[in-house]
């Protein structure tokens, strides 16, 4: 009776986790999906290359002559943001939005599936596998790529769980070492931030290796091999991609500690498990900030005594297996540590749970089986409630959005923009269209500047102008100068910063199109 129920519970959960993941592609097909500014300078640097421009050059109006273009090598991105939905796109025929959804959708079913076989090689039993993939299926990060294509966040998903389950039980054996050195190469194609995860796949080969026991000589030769797989993924990246720019980590400013630095990293990838960091920033920091006030050390605090409690109940429980106890431990600090460091040299990487994504899914089946050995009745209640209403809040955020989507008229892309009023929109449109290869439009966002077809854009952040000790200037002149500029920054001293920072215009018209935008015209 026993083994029926188990068997029943078993298909119910498959059957909603299938469910979820069909109702989140129908509805992205049904509606047009956004996307982040991170991925609209990948895809600017996309339709250059359409255009017969060299691979991932980013072009930009030149400071000196903004009639003129410079071109810079983009490496704060990987390529892959751009390049997955791209190539569906060109092999296609679709247009650039279906792509994006499309992609998404393969890469989050990819994910999923990596994750049910990781669980399993990890000796998680099928009823905690389960559970923990319809989690993971109610997640805001993995619902949000259905409404918000977010480029390489989606991507990582997809190739992460993968590249870890190569890694349990790794054998020295040339197929398997190749398979490792690929898998590394495409991750950081999906994601730059994918060589942590490289790197903690072979800091727990080698721990593996080390308690074998094995003998000094054995475990000299192995590890001369390992590294030189480290080798043959960093050497090509570096020299064929990291060098040629500038990236988030090496983009630091001084180096200063703060409990926060050490609180957030070491809080934050259980959190991301089951969305509790979403839930936390949606009632205290509704509007996206990069860095948080170190008044959330009252939160992100006891969040990491739950994380110690967390990791010392896995250990002495023997929750899974041994690899699973040491994948999450290595990973866990290998993680927090290069966090921790990034932070204190205030590198330009934000404080968002969706950097720590990767790691919460080690978390999420250790978490999820102590949960079922709960004994105390009220506490287990309690827990099931908690999360029920933690994936509730998901699916809340994930039909706001696609609500959203789904109201808007979408581009001749099929992307939704969310920027730009339906007037600023066809203004746009207009100018582009009666000034082919004469305009400059500067706007304030990537994803904006996607829209422009016959001219070019320069992007421009009027949020950060009154702030920014080294803004840019441009000199010269075009035929046609227009800026874009919304309401809020058409006042007072940032406005005199805008227009001042084009030394070969004296004057500009204005013209208020629309309630929320103003547009000048440089005379």
């Amino acid at each position: 009776m026993v083994n029926v129920n188990r068997a029943r519970t078993e298909r119910l959960l498959w059957t909603a986790i299938v469910a979820t993941l069909v109702i989140a592609s129908v509805s992205c097909l049904s509606a047009s999906v956004s996307t982040f500014p991170d991925s609209g300078w990948g895809f600017l640097t996309w339709k250059n290359m359409q255009h017969g421009g060299a691979f991932n050059l980013l072009p930009e109006p030149d400071p000196d002559n903004i009639a003129e273009n410079t071109y810079t090598f983009l490496t704060w991105w990987s390529p892959g943001q751009y390049l997955v939905p791209g190539g569906i796109a060109v092999f296609t025929g679709l247009k650039i939005g279906w792509a994006m959804a499309i992609s998404a959708i393969i890469f989050t079913i990819s994910g999923v599936i990596g994750c049910y076989f990781l669980f399993d090689k990890l000796r998680f039993n099928r009823l905690t596998t389960l559970i923990s993939l319809l989690v993971l299926c109610c997640q805001v990060q993995t619902l949000l790529p259905f409404s918000v294509y977010n480029g390489g966040e989606v991507l990582i998903f997809g190739v992460a769980p993968w590249f870890w389950f190569c890694c349990i039980d790794f054998k020295l054996k040339p197929f398997r070492l190749l398979l490792l050195v690929l898998l590394s190469w495409i991750g950081f194609i999906a994601k730059s931030s994918f060589l942590l995860v490289t790197l903690c796949g072979f800091l727990f080969i080698f721990l593996g290796w080390v308690s074998k026991r094995i003998s000094l000589k054995e475990l000299a030769v192995k590890t001369s091999v390992l590294i030189a797989a480290g080798l043959a993924v960093i050497v090509p990246i570096f020299f064929l991609f990291l060098q040629k720019g500038n990236n988030p980590s090496a983009a630091a400013s001084g180096f200063s500690f703060s409990w926060l630095n050490l609180l957030y990293p070491a809080a934050v990838p259980l959190l991301t498990a089951f969305s509790a960091d979403e839930v936390f920033n949606n009632f205290t920091h509704p509007g996206f900030i990069e860095t948080l006030p170190a008044t959330d050390v009252w939160f992100y605090g006891p969040a990491f005594l739950l994380v110690v409690f967390v990791l010392f109940a896995v250990y002495f429980n023997r929750i899974g297996s041994v690899a699973y106890r040491r994948l999450l431990f290595s990973a866990y600090l290998f993680f927090t540590f290069f966090f921790l460091m990034q932070y204190c040299r205030h590198a330009a990487i934000s404080m968002e749970g969706r950097h720590f994504r990767i790691l919460g899914l080690l978390f999420l089946p250790g978490v999820v089986q102590l949960m079922r050995q709960v004994k105390i009745s009220a506490v287990k209640t309690a827990l099931q409630v908690l999360l029920l209403a933690l994936c509730l809040f998901s699916w809340n955020d994930y039909f706001k959005r696609w609500n959203i989507n789904r109201k808007q008229t979408p581009t001749n892309a099929h992307v939704v923009q969310l920027l730009l009023d339906k007037e600023a929109l066809v203004k746009i449109h207009q100018l582009d269209t009666q000034y082919p290869q004469q305009a400059l439009f500067v706007l304030m966002s990537p994803d904006i500047a996607l829209e422009i077809e016959h001219n070019r854009a320069l992007v421009m952040s009027f949020n950060t102008l009154l702030t920014d000790p080294e803004r840019e200037t441009y000199a010269g002149r075009v035929k046609k100068l227009f800026l874009l500029v919304p309401v809020q920054y058409t006042t007072g001293k940032t406005e005199q910063l805008i227009k001042a920072s084009f030394t070969g215009y004296k004057s500009f018209s204005e013209e208020k199109i629309s309630k929320h935008y103003v547009l000048y015209t440089g005379l």
